[in-house]
């Protein structure tokens, strides 16, 4: 109960922020960890594995952030990398803050390493979330986009596991797909396969301005020619009709195709930047996927950042895009937003055929 009061008071404040009062202070609810920024995969998209973060919080650092977030009452700890599981203390850490916070607990992870004894060992350390990461429906284009090779098959295999014991345990699984120059071909078989699955499928949009995909001639690969990203996602939208289940809102797959005409988007506000504080492995704190964080956890307490001007001027100036613009969880930004929803009311009524403009 307290976290739906927390979260309906969250976003009406930001309702009340974006139509009425900018300056209001609206603090953040959900956390994102990042407890590693190294990874065991070498994906064309990311810069992650291609060098080495050294100097990481410890152990007893992150207990103490996880401390701290409780104190302030965050309603939900998102645990993410990098590839979280690298750090042995992974589950350790987790495990805390499921004995000193009663906030919810989610790991994002590519699933190499989350073998039976692994997952078995997250859940009874609290871990009720999980989103893996696919980036294609094949094993050939998954592991071309992956780097690895047979990690498709250990993913799908780990996936598959966490899908069985769904049920019993409550928990709330959820298929990531980058969409990309090279695999928007493939964005209907993913369908199909989350569909297999039964697990909700989240398409993230590929951006070259987010700390992780920044350089390395990234945005290349969201270089997508117009005649083959709308015949991918009318495609998609053709088998959404007949097949809807798990599969996003026909606004978010619309979004899409704006995307990469602009990753900025400026009509539509940022409520992510808004949710969520970010805490990186070397103790940084604050910004958001795109923007570089301005605070230290080995310097200051996480109470004293949010009271700062500093922290609520940039939190307002991301909200309202008054940045590079990455993309970054679009389907959650649209959720307050009219145009969006009355688009999905047409669709749903069969007035909208195939993919229209939103923002573009």
């Amino acid at each position: 109960m307290r976290h739906a009061t927390r979260l309906t008071g969250f976003f009406s404040s930001l309702l009340i922020k974006r139509w009425l009062w900018e300056g209001l202070d609206v603090r953040p609810v959900v956390a994102e960890l990042f407890l590693t920024d190294n990874c065991n995969l070498k994906c064309v998209t990311c810069a992650c594995w291609r060098s080495h973060t050294p100097e990481e919080l410890t152990t007893e650092e992150w207990k103490e952030v996880v401390n701290q977030l409780g104190e302030l009452g965050f309603v939900k700890l998102n645990f993410t990398g990098g590839e979280a599981l690298l750090r042995r203390d992974a589950t350790e850490i987790i495990r805390h803050a499921h004995e000193q916070t009663d906030a919810t607990l989610h790991l994002n992870t590519n699933a190499i390493l989350l073998t039976a004894a692994k997952t078995k060992e997250l859940i009874e350390a609290g871990v009720r979330s999980f989103n893996v990461s696919f980036d294609g429906a094949t094993a050939e284009m998954h592991d071309h986009v992956r780097g690895q090779k047979g990690a498709f098959a250990k993913t799908l295999e780990h996936f598959g596991e966490l899908v069985q014991l769904r049920e019993r345990h409550g928990l709330r699984l959820r298929m990531c797909f980058t969409v990309m120059r090279e695999n928007m071909s493939e964005m209907v078989e993913m369908a199909k396969l989350a569909q297999r699955m039964r697990a909700p499928l989240f398409f993230n949009v590929l951006t070259d301005h987010t700390f992780l995909f920044r350089g390395h001639d990234i945005v290349k690969l969201g270089e997508v020619r117009d005649e083959g990203l709308e015949g991918a996602l009318n495609a998609l939208l053709e088998h959404k009709k007949k097949h809807p289940e798990y599969l996003p809102r026909y606004s978010v797959i619309c979004y899409i195709g704006d995307h990469f005409k602009d990753q900025l988007q400026k009509k539509l506000p940022c409520t992510e930047a808004n949710l969520k504080l970010m805490v990186h492995s070397q103790g940084q704190v604050g910004g958001c996927w795109a923007h570089d964080p301005e605070f230290s956890v080995r310097e200051q307490r996480i109470e004293a950042m949010l009271e700062t001007e500093k922290f609520k001027t940039t939190q307002t100036d991301l909200f309202f895009k008054r940045c590079k613009g990455c993309g970054s969880n679009h389907a959650l930004n649209m959720r307050l937003e009219p145009r969006p929803m009355m688009y999905d009311a047409l669709w749903k009524a069969g007035i909208f055929k195939k993919r229209k403009k939103l923002f573009a």
